[in-house]
């Protein structure tokens, strides 16, 4: 982890008008064209020489009526001179800024015919994560926030890099768990996974999504190849939205 600044609220707000159409026509058009299927995706993250980095990644995932959710659960275990107040803000901080950073960014598509939207879904209150929640933040006093150990001021997007990590994703700055085959960069100050400093934020990108990419790859009993694509801009989202579900629904009243 590096230093953090406070990052622009909102960053998937411009996103949520798409979401819900996109959820809306997915319910209606692909629930009996799309298969069901659900499961974990977990593993090892190592790297460094004699093993400097090492942890264990796994999350939930559920493609059900068109629409792919990836659930996290994380149960924190504070400090004792944390107040309640203090952590219901915080989980409510942290939980703004994961579901923020990761929604509406990417979306699977199949014969440039089905998408579907990846949603995030963190869950504050179970396993497989355990968080120790300490006082004060990151860059405070030495203050180091890792994977499992936050700080009670952690803003929104630290919280949200940590979460990469929790799906199996590398840092992606020089002094930290950076991917020691080359695949993923070793430095890149725009990508979420290297640093949330500046304006506009840090993002996410194709590469970060390839590990839930594969997994719905080989799980998809068709045995049909899906692809990522980035979710268009608040420019474009009305009209892509729009255009998506007259398309969609054109087709199926076609196959009546």
């Amino acid at each position: 982890m590096r230093p953090w600044s406070k990052a622009p609220p909102g960053i998937a707000q411009s996103r949520v008008l798409l979401l819900l159409i996109l959820l809306l026509c997915g319910t209606f058009t692909l629930a009996d064209t799309i298969p069901s299927f659900s499961g974990t995706n977990s593993g090892t993250v190592t790297g460094g020489s004699a093993s400097q980095f090492h942890w264990e990644y796994g999350y939930g995932l559920s493609l059900a009526n068109g629409v792919l959710t990836v659930g996290v659960d994380i149960v924190f275990e504070w400090d004792p001179s944390i107040t309640d107040t203090q952590k219901e803000a915080a989980k409510q901080t942290w939980k703004n800024g994961i579901t923020g950073a990761w929604n509406g960014m990417y979306e699977l598509i199949k014969d440039d015919t089905y998408h579907i939207p990846i949603i995030f879904v963190v869950n504050f209150g179970g396993d497989p994560y355990t968080v120790h929640v300490s006082p004060g933040a990151h860059g405070q006093a030495g203050a180091k926030t890792t994977m499992t150990n936050w700080h009670i001021e952690d803003w929104g997007l630290v919280a949200a890099h940590e979460f990469g990590h929790m799906l199996g994703l590398y840092d992606e700055y020089t002094t930290g768990a950076i991917d020691p085959s080359g695949h993923f960069p070793a430095y890149d100050p725009s990508s979420l996974m290297g640093s949330v400093d500046g304006f506009p934020p840090p993002t996410l990108y194709e590469r970060h999504f390839l590990g839930i990419r594969d997994w719905v790859d080989s799980h998809d009993p068709t045995g049909e190849d899906w692809e990522l694509h980035r979710v268009p801009e608040p420019v474009s989202l009305v009209l892509f939205a729009s255009g998506f579900c007259v398309v969609a629904v054109a087709r199926r009243r076609l196959k009546r």
